[in-house]
Parts: C-alpha cells; structure tokens; sequence
C-alpha cells in the first residue's frame, strides 16, 4: 500500500469537507460576537482614559479570520470532478479530511485571543 495517496470515495470526502465547513463557519461566527463585545469594550476604555488624559492609540485586537470560502471552492472542484473517486495525496488528505489547513494556526491563535476555548 503506498501511504503517499490514497484515494476516496467523492460523495464521503464532500460530506467530510461540507461539516468540516460547517463547524468552521460556526467557530467563526461565535468568534465575531466575542470580537464585537471585546472591540465596544476597548473602546470605551479608549474613551474613558482619554477623558483622564490618558491617550492610547489603537485597539490592539486582531479581527476574526474565516475561511469559509476555502472549503466551498474545495466543494465546488469536487462536485465538478467527472469521478466518483477522488485521489488525494498525504498534503490533501491532511488538509481537507483532517482539516488541517494552512492557516488553522494563525486562525486557532486569533480566535483564542478573544474566544475562550470549549466556550
């Protein structure tokens, strides 16, 4: 068995990808409401110090990532391919069936900042 690819059944890796998206958006979404609360915190905390002469410049946050779109596009060539298999190799498998994507570090890190995890 080479481990370098491996091949999959079409319809089971875009069920894969469509609740791998799904939760996403969901992360996503919860992660939005947290930056909002935070954002109209620091905000008036702007506000306030400057009405004790305290000058601060920026608020420092960093806003949600989504990448919804990533995964919709991935649906999109899967559902066009003219096959019911679909062969991916070591990088694709790991990407779009365990969805460990490029930018999940940067994501996980940026919504952690706000969003407390298991909240």
């Amino acid at each position: 068995m080479d481990l370098n690819k491996i091949t999959v059944d079409k319809a089971k890796l875009i069920e894969t990808l469509t609740a791998n998206r799904d939760a996403h958006r969901n992360e996503y979404d919860k992660a939005v409401v947290a930056y909002r609360e935070r954002h109209l915190h620091e905000a008036e905390q702007l506000v306030q110090d400057a009405r004790l002469g305290v000058i601060r410049r920026s608020i420092t946050i960093p806003v949600p990532e989504e990448h919804t779109e990533d995964y919709d596009r991935a649906i999109d060539m899967l559902t066009w391919a003219e096959t019911d298999v679909i062969e991916l190799s070591q990088q694709e498998f790991a990407t779009l069936v365990r969805n460990q994507w490029g930018w999940l570090a940067t994501f996980t890190a940026n919504t952690s900042s706000y969003v407390p995890v298991g909240r």
